[in-house]
């Protein structure tokens, strides 16, 4: 069966917890990936990308802890149809990157508005 929760193991946060025991999880082990936290070069982002199942824009994704914001963005990056972001953060992580070649925590969403087609809209 296919599972519909994904658990992007980053940082190992979710190794103790149990609030996800009872449901079908696929793991995928990234915690051992350098230049990962707090913000990655690009093709560290398609390494990141290359794991993701197939359907992940039907999937829900635990990220692990708030260095890992930027990988929303390369989950957004995977919806094929036209949908809005609705951010609930303390600060709107909409600062430029400092390169094209590096996505932060500080830097997805402004990115996401400005090359992902299907993001039509933010608040």
């Amino acid at each position: 069966m296919d599972s519909k929760i994904v658990m992007l193991n980053f940082d190992r946060s979710y190794l103790h917890q149990d609030f996800f025991k009872n449901e079908s999880v696929q793991w995928i082990d990234f915690a051992d990936m350098l230049g990962v936290h707090m913000f990655c070069e690009k093709h560290t982002a398609q390494q990141i990308t290359a794991a993701f199942p197939e359907n992940m824009d039907r999937k829900l994704a635990f990220l692990g802890g708030g260095n890992f914001h930027y990988v929303s963005y390369l989950l957004l990056s995977k919806i094929t149809k036209p949908f809005s972001l609705v951010l609930f953060d303390h600060h709107t992580d909409m600062m430029p990157s400092p390169s094209e070649e590096l996505i932060s925590c500080g830097s997805w969403v402004l990115k996401a508005l400005e090359k992902l087609p299907h993001c039509k809209k933010s608040s």
